[in-house]
């Protein structure tokens, strides 16, 4: 009688036919329940609209460039952002999205989850390794062209890279 390793049990059944391997990749995303994608489109103020266009052509010249977008709390920063990277992602470039810590993360993500769905992923230093390896999958395939994260997010294998906002 042959004996076996237990890790060659699974083989060896499969052998001879009494089970069937189905290897399926499942995807470990804790923020999975926030990303339903609203995708309304934003109507800016006249004010937000100057401050659009003056990013819009800081961007449009191609090269690094800062920028500054000051206002108070409710003046409509996040619309006038959300509007910068719609133009971002549809000439087919992706953005990176920073927040300051952690746990400012989850509400940052429910909104931008809301205009953006599935296309977006998340990277911090609170997630899991298996978390962290299947979001920069996605972002390096090309799946995710919004993320959201802490400062290591400026290490995710973006493609085409056109904003960081931070």
């Amino acid at each position: 009688m042959r004996k076996a390793k237990l890790s060659y049990y699974p083989a060896f059944l499969q052998e001879k036919g009494y089970v069937k391997i189905d290897r399926t990749p499942v995807m470990r995303d804790p923020y999975s329940t926030s990303k339903k994608g609203a995708n309304e489109d934003v109507v800016l103020s006249p004010e937000q609209s100057e401050a659009f266009s003056q990013l819009k052509a800081l961007y449009e010249t191609g090269e690094a460039r800062g920028a500054l977008l000051y206002g108070v709390t409710g003046s409509g920063k996040t619309s006038v952002i959300k509007k910068m990277i719609d133009e971002v992602v549809s000439n087919g470039r992706s953005v990176i999205v920073l927040v300051p810590e952690i746990s400012l993360t989850p509400q940052t993500v429910s909104v931008f989850c809301g205009y953006y769905g599935e296309r977006v992923a998340v990277i911090h230093s609170n997630l899991s390794a298996g978390e962290r390896f299947d979001a920069y999958r996605k972002i390096k395939d090309g799946e995710c062209d919004v993320v959201i994260g802490t400062r290591s997010a400026v290490f995710a294998p973006v493609r085409n890279l056109g904003l960081i906002h931070g």
